[in-house]
């Protein structure tokens, strides 16, 4: 059985190589742990870039856990806060993240995917700011962040 080729790499190949008793001689599973490995690095990584914009997200919550009726104003204050942050700074967080995760997922395939942003229509930093925060690629792209 030849578990070294990409391209037999359907669902149905994945099982007859796991029941392959040299399946841990091959790279399947050292590329998934590679994987979920990455993964642990990358959302620590993430945690740390994006606390300030989870911060008013998270005081929201835990006031309206503990202290619902006590705090309503403040409550609200730190959502209207957390959405202006997002919609501000959330594109420059989670373009990056969705590079670093098509990335990790040549781990497991041939090649990286399209990440489904379009070109600028002019040039500039004014014309590729609109085009990014105007598509839904990049919103998708925070929605995963």
């Amino acid at each position: 059985m030849n578990t070294s080729t990409r391209a037999t790499r359907a669902p149905e190949a994945r099982l007859r190589a796991l029941t392959d008793p040299r399946y841990l001689l091959t790279s399947w599973p050292w590329e998934g742990l590679a994987h979920i490995l990455s993964g642990t690095v990358v959302a620590g990584v993430l945690f740390s870039v994006a606390a300030p914009l989870f911060l008013p997200w998270m005081l929201s919550l835990g006031l309206a856990v503990t202290r619902p009726d006590n705090h309503l104003v403040l409550i609200g204050v730190l959502v209207l806060v957390g959405v202006l942050l997002t919609a501000l700074f959330g594109p420059l967080v989670g373009i990056p993240s969705g590079i670093v995760e098509r990335w990790r997922l040549r781990l497991l395939r041939d090649k990286m995917p399209a990440g489904g942003h379009r070109p600028p229509t002019e040039p500039g930093l004014g014309a590729w700011l609109r085009t990014r925060y105007g598509e839904s690629a990049t919103w998708r792209e925070v929605a995963y962040a």
